[in-house]
């Protein structure tokens, strides 16, 4: 037999036996519990409740969630021992004491059997249900832009800047000139390269780019379920030509039977006047309905109508020390 034949040969049966190794390996995975997720510390922490968050794993049917005041996992809180979460990357922890250190673990489990224990976590709930950075002090600065932070609780459409930095430009920026503290964010309205024109924003949730559906590039809604009464802050506004801008928080649930979210409350304020100096707004929140929320919004824009295009060259607002109240 010619060498070249015995390599051929030799290679067919190296071949198979890599394919043979392939299957059994993925039938030994899928016989075998899942492995171990990781807990990551997320980032909302409330009063009396907070969202757990892991990363998960494959061949997993669930994930059991462990919260306990202390780090050995011998004092459980009441109902999460072991509770069933689903298959799901976050989980809602509640009845909670404010000001309070609490422990978080996971288990991946599927028709096999459980894995072993995730790290922990530890975490302290809040005394006030507010949310991150509303005193507008923390700024994140990327190789391109400059943001407000953390990821994920504040976004804004900086993120163009990341497609080309020769065409693109922030129109969300830190700025000294604050109400309280060092820092404020400054929107402004203005054009760009390949877009009619585009207005500065903060808002809660997550900017991913998509140029062919632009309104589907902000996800809003950040989980919150607690019903403030009035939304207070302190602006600047300098319009052109008639623009008009835009505060607003609302308040959301999810409505099972509709698939999609429900409006629980809102308040809403848009100006058309100049003012130069720090001004307060205060807003009642008008509740439409009992229910508990599950998400909330919170959005300021130097044109309200900016989503669609709509807005004026050079319109400019400031926002500092935004506050949740509750009670009367």
């Amino acid at each position: 037999m010619r060498k070249s034949s015995i390599f051929l040969i030799g290679s067919l049966l190296l071949a198979l036996m890599l394919v043979i190794y392939a299957c059994k390996k993925d039938e030994d995975d899928t016989n075998n519990p899942p492995q171990s997720p990781t807990a990551v510390k997320g980032i909302w922490i409330y009063s009396t409740y907070f969202f757990a968050e892991w990363t998960g794993v494959e061949n997993v049917s669930g994930y059991k969630l462990d919260v306990a005041t202390d780090n050995s996992f011998t004092n459980f809180v009441a109902g999460y021992n072991g509770k069933d979460i689903g298959n799901v990357l976050i989980g809602e922890v509640k009845g909670l004491d404010k000001t309070s250190t609490y422990y978080y673990r996971l288990r991946a489990y599927n028709s096999n059997g459980e894995s072993n224990n995730s790290n922990a976590i530890m975490l302290k709930t809040a005394g006030l249900d507010t949310l991150h950075n509303f005193d507008m002090e923390r700024w994140i600065q990327y190789p391109n832009f400059e943001d407000l932070a953390p990821p994920r609780a504040w976004a804004t459409i900086n993120t163009l800047v990341d497609l080309n930095p020769s065409l693109y430009f922030a129109t969300t920026l830190k700025t000294e000139d604050a109400q309280h503290g060092k820092y404020a964010a400054r929107m402004f309205t203005d054009s760009v390269s390949y877009l009619p024109i585009l207005s500065g924003n903060v808002s809660t949730g997550v900017f991913t780019v998509n140029l062919q559906k632009p309104l589907e590039s902000l996800i809003v809604g950040v989980p919150y379920k607690s019903k403030p009464t009035r939304f207070k802050g302190y602006f600047k506004y300098q319009p052109q030509e008639g623009d008009s801008c835009e505060i607003r928080t609302t308040l959301f649930k999810w409505n099972k039977d509709l698939q999609k979210r429900v409006k629980v409350g809102e308040a809403v304020m848009r100006r058309t006047d100049t003012t130069n100096v720090y001004t307060p707004f205060d807003l009642p929140i008008e509740y439409f309905s009992q229910d508990e929320p599950d998400s909330v919004e919170v959005i300021f824009t130097s044109s309200a109508g900016g989503e669609l295009f709509i807005a004026k060259i050079g319109s400019t607002l400031y926002i500092d020390n935004i506050s949740f109240e509750f009670g009367k």
